[in-house]
């Protein structure tokens, strides 16, 4: 190896370094974008008729703000009061549930009850990590410039690049060679339009949801079925995991009047899980959001895993819209651009 082969290996190497350091400045960079990414298609879409892009900025920031505050103030704060007791009925029908198991095990032999941990032993085991990546993810905010700064920051960073969306891209497109230019800002529009689907999809499924989760659990008479439903909302926030959790409230709550009623109420999500799934296969996908791309669960279910280890609540957080990205770059400029066109007289060469 020559002069400028060591010269590119070692500046490739300290900025790998550098990323390495910075990761979590960087994966507040990222939410800055994917806010601004989802908040740019409500600016464009005022601006087709004919609202100039100022005023259409201005516009759509009022009315989420209007919209999160009428939430928080009439939704979500109302809703939190009965938390407590949510998660203490939950409680108690967790420990109706698995009291059987226990009682029959009993049964059979009394040192085996030792081998199944309690919820208690379980959460006990599980602080240490979650308590782990929720430092590890929000420590950029507390070590930087304090909490309320910080969230302060990522709301002008995302404003920042709402307003001009242009700018920063042309300049990151910039740091590649000219002659790739062409390519890599190909890749870009296929990642933000593979990302406008997946957040519209992800708004779309949180609305049935609610809705679904909200009238089964009513017509069931389950206590605090608004509660409840807004808990299954916020769940399924998380791909894999978030439906899986999503089950147990309704079920313990119900096992408290009978465990027919529990085993009734899980035949029902998994009937409502179903018809999402359709309803956003056969008329959201087709109809409203033409763009997404398939992501295999047990990718998602591993890229969670990934990105939480190494950036913590957010990365778990961000981990959808980071493969995405990562699965669109990949497929556009390693496999297309790399490994497709090495052939094996390129090789040989």
């Amino acid at each position: 190896m020559n002069f400028a082969y060591w010269t590119g290996f070692v500046v490739l190497s300290f900025s790998f370094y550098i990323i390495w350091k910075v990761r979590q400045l960087l994966i507040l960079l990222f939410t800055a974008v994917v806010i601004s990414n989802f908040l740019n298609h409500g600016v464009q879409t005022l601006q087709r008729f004919g609202i100039k892009r100022f005023y259409s900025v201005l516009l759509l920031i009022t009315f989420s703000l209007i919209i999160l505050l009428k939430f928080f103030l009439y939704i979500f704060y109302p809703s939190s009061e009965q938390f407590p007791e949510l998660f203490l009925l939950v409680s108690q029908g967790i420990d109706r549930l698995t009291s059987p198991i226990h009682e029959f095990t009993m049964q059979l032999d009394p040192d085996l009850t030792k081998t199944f941990p309690s919820l208690d032993r379980i959460i006990e085991q599980l602080h240490p990590l979650f308590q782990r990546i929720a430092g590890q993810g929000l420590s950029v905010f507390y070590t930087t410039l304090g909490i309320p700064l910080t969230f302060l920051l990522l709301l002008i960073l995302s404003l920042m690049l709402l307003v001009n969306p242009t700018a920063y891209r042309q300049g990151f497109i910039r740091l590649f060679p000219f002659f790739y230019r062409s390519r890599i800002d190909s890749a870009l529009r296929k990642c933000d339009l593979f990302l406008k689907g997946e957040l519209l999809a992800l708004l779309f499924r949180m609305i049935i949801i609610f809705v679904l989760a909200f009238t089964g659990l009513s017509i069931l008479k389950i206590p605090l079925s608004f509660t409840q439903a807004l808990l299954i909302m916020i769940l399924n926030l998380f791909p894999n995991i978030g439906p899986i959790l999503s089950f147990i409230p309704p079920m313990a709550i119900a096992s408290l009047e009978t465990p027919l009623k529990s085993l009734i109420v899980l035949v029902i999500f998994i009937l409502f899980y179903l018809t999402i799934r359709q309803i956003e296969n056969r008329i959201i996908t087709p109809l409203i959001i033409k763009s997404r791309i398939s992501l295999p669960p047990g990718f998602i279910l591993l890229s969670q895993v990934f990105f939480a280890t190494f950036f913590g609540i957010l990365g778990f957080l961000l981990a959808t819209p980071l493969t995405i990205i990562i699965s669109v770059l990949v497929k556009e400029i390693i496999v297309g651009d790399i490994l497709d066109k090495w052939n094996s007289s390129y090789f040989l060469k």
